[in-house]
């Protein structure tokens, strides 16, 4: 599932594409995915909205349009996002266009069909959109400063791994980041969070807004489905120091990267650097 960086990557092309186009015209081929509204009501709303804007709020992103109204789309585990001229080849697994003018298409490609979308006003999406709502602080947000973050963790007994995946408590990271982040950290992910010494929270917290910088810089990370709007795959995984190299020999030690399932979830880390003690961290 793409995490906070390919979500912001997706959020400014989007930005720089779209924004200022009209829809024209609307076709989905899934109508499940049009959650909050029958297709062709979904339909009928949209056509002719102006994009003002476009946002991300954790995973969502949020396109704002004339008229009052948000239109939110969840790429969840395969969904991507294309601009396309009308003349490209449509391409695979291809499940909702929006026309923007004569010549211009976003596609909404989902291969296994979890992708949803939301259309709400406005003056509601904060408050009646429970996606939203249950969402927990940005990484990037002004409030999410070091003393919060301690607050978090130090009144969770949840292993760290776990918490860093709950978009209740920190939203954006996913499988891929909160590896990355405990692995800077030197954090075990079995760790539980209130066991963690104030020096771990204070790398930890470093982590976070580093590896995510780096990770935006990038234009994300690509090692499943998740390509930017022009079809083209992030640059990070080649700077992947955890994820998902079981069995391979750890850029501090040499120790080979062992896997362990978190909640069901797979956590990947580094058995000597990232050593669980009795007393914990």
């Amino acid at each position: 599932m793409p995490e906070l960086p390919e979500v912001e990557t997706i959020v400014r092309q989007l930005n720089r594409e779209i924004k200022n186009k009209t829809i024209t015209d609307f076709s989905c081929s899934a109508p499940k995915m049009a959650v909050t509204h029958k297709l062709a009501d979904f339909q009928r709303q949209i056509k002719g909205k102006k994009i003002l804007n476009v946002k991300r709020r954790g995973k969502i992103i949020l396109l704002e349009l004339s008229g009052g109204l948000v239109l939110a789309i969840h790429l969840r585990l395969t969904g991507q996002l294309f601009v396309r001229k009308s003349t490209h080849p449509q391409d695979p697994f291809n499940r909702a266009i929006f026309q923007l003018g004569k010549n211009l298409e976003l596609r909404f490609n989902d291969l296994r069909l979890f992708g949803q979308m939301w259309l709400y006003p406005k003056t509601q999406i904060e408050n009646n959109f429970d996606k939203i709502q249950k969402l927990g602080p940005e990484p990037f947000d002004k409030t999410f400063i070091l003393q919060n973050f301690k607050n978090i963790l130090q009144h969770n007994r949840t292993k760290i791994k776990a918490l860093l995946l709950d978009q209740s408590k920190i939203s954006g990271l996913g499988n891929i980041y909160s590896d990355e982040v405990l692995f800077y950290a030197v954090i075990h992910p079995n760790t539980p969070a209130n066991k963690i010494s104030d020096e771990k929270i204070r790398k930890l917290y470093i982590g976070i807004k580093k590896i995510l910088r780096d990770a935006i810089r990038a234009q994300g990370t690509s090692v499943d489905t998740y390509r930017d709007i022009r079809g083209e795959k992030g640059q990070y995984a080649v700077k992947l120091k955890i994820y998902r190299r079981t069995g391979k020999p750890c850029f501090r030690c040499g120790t080979k990267i062992a896997r362990v399932k978190i909640g069901g979830r797979s956590a990947h880390f580094c058995p000597k650097c990232q050593k669980r003690i009795m007393n914990y961290e």
